[in-house]
């Protein structure tokens, strides 16, 4: 809860319609859920995903990609997660 990712920077700046800046304080001081409970766009983004990666396979031509986490080295709070990198 120390990090703050592009979800949370999306909050942070009010660009957010599904998470208040309150939500979120209480997510990171752990007095709220870590995450809102999966809705139906979410299960059919997460059941859509593998589709959609052999899709993006076969049109560029990658055929290994990778999930990675990256944090900014003066600021090691800031954080991102690309959802997969070639």
């Amino acid at each position: 809860h120390e990090n703050i990712d592009s979800e949370d920077a999306a909050v942070i700046c009010g660009e957010n319609p599904w998470e208040s800046r309150a939500e979120l304080l209480a997510r990171k001081i752990e007095a709220a859920p870590s995450r809102k409970p999966e809705t139906p766009a979410m299960a059919a983004g997460r059941l859509h995903r593998p589709n959609a990666i052999a899709a993006y396979k076969k049109i560029t031509g990658i055929s290994e990609l990778r999930s990675i986490s990256l944090a900014n080295k003066t600021r090691p709070w800031m954080i991102a997660h690309p959802d997969l990198m070639d």
